[in-house]
């Protein structure tokens, strides 16, 4: 079951760059971009979020033993058949009793042991209406793909229950107002429980 999770992370962390220079994301959070928005909402779901009137999103519920439920939200293809992510899961700690900095170490470990990736920035953020520690990354090699990455993670309001949360945008053309589109998204991220 776990397998689905790396499986989802890596295609997450597929695309990136080989010499771009990324924007921050405290520069993608003052990056102002203007789009039509819709609100997910759903019985299923004990958070809230924006996100841009032409994604498509899907709600999966107990992929494996620890993530609880899943809600990917996908663009629309752009001409080289790649897309816009961003995903938010719900998911128990990776054991017993954990603190939200331990949970981030961990996923950490995670990203450098099987992933070969540059962390760009990493650390506490207050970018959210919630404390969160972020990742964001970029693959060291051309086998991966394009594309930039960043993640957050949060405390539910369950005792060791997180929600974690990625976006995704291949580099193209539009990679900046993308990412600020993303990054704006993530902001509207509301627990409702």
């Amino acid at each position: 079951m776990k397998k689905y999770y790396y499986l989802f992370f890596y295609i997450l962390l597929l695309n990136s760059c080989e010499k771009k220079e990324f924007k921050t994301l405290k520069e993608h959070l003052n990056t102002s971009v203007k789009f039509e928005k819709k609100q997910v909402i759903d019985g299923k779901l004990d958070f809230t979020i924006s996100i841009p009137k032409n994604y498509n999103f899907k709600i999966r519920e107990n992929l494996s033993e620890n993530i609880i439920l899943s809600l990917d939200i996908t663009s629309t293809k752009f001409e080289n058949d790649q897309q816009c992510l961003i995903s938010i899961q719900k998911k128990k700690g990776h054991k017993q009793n954990i603190s939200l900095k331990d949970e981030f170490k961990h996923c950490i470990h995670i990203v450098r042991d099987f992933f070969n990736v540059e962390v760009l920035e990493s650390g506490i953020s207050n970018a959210l209406k919630y404390e969160s520690y972020f990742l964001h990354t970029k693959p060291n090699t051309k086998k991966f793909g394009k594309s930039e990455f960043m993640m957050f993670l949060i405390e539910s309001d369950e005792k060791n229950i997180f929600y974690e949360i990625s976006i995704n945008s291949p580099l193209e053309k539009n990679l900046e107002s993308n990412m600020a589109k993303l990054v704006q998204c993530l902001k509207s991220f509301k627990k409702t429980s």
